[in-house]
């Protein structure tokens, strides 16, 4: 899992289209999340429709147990697109991408999504997060946490 929480880990997140990210102190510690550390992704104002942010793993991510991703999400609106895609680097053409849609706002929320027939590719180890996917940037800034597979 990734939870953002261990200090000796830098968390390296690299933004494109106009996005960004960091590790910050839980703005929000209630509910269902009430970690210490987040991350922080905001789309700049007019940033790309297809923005995000990635961060590789250290070694290659094993799905032959489930391929159920589960991922916490605070976002400030309701039916947001929070697209969630996982990647080979080395060859961008492994990769599987699933959308799921926020259900509130201003709380933490856990989506839930099925990356069934990812087990078929090779070395992947790159986590990409799309957050409001599908629309330019206007600033706003979500929060994500507890990224897993299965329970």
């Amino acid at each position: 899992p990734l939870n953002f929480e261990a200090s000796d880990i830098v968390y390296t997140f690299q933004g494109f289209g106009g996005a960004g990210a960091e590790v910050i102190d839980n703005p929000d510690a209630s509910g269902l999340n009430t970690s210490a550390k987040v991350v922080s992704s905001t789309k700049e104002f007019g940033s790309e429709t297809w923005g995000g942010v990635f961060i590789d793993t250290a070694q290659p991510i094993d799905f032959s147990g489930s391929q159920e991703i589960k991922l916490k999400i605070w976002s400030p609106q309701a039916g947001a697109s929070i697209l969630l895609k996982f990647e080979n680097p080395d060859n961008p053409d492994d990769n599987l991408e699933v959308p799921d849609i926020t259900t509130v706002a201003n709380q933490w929320e856990e989506l839930n999504y099925d990356f069934s027939g990812i087990e078929n590719f090779t070395n992947i180890s790159r986590v990409v997060i799309f957050c409001d996917f599908g629309n330019a940037g206007d600033e706003s800034t979500y929060y994500f946490d507890d990224i897993r597979i299965g329970n």
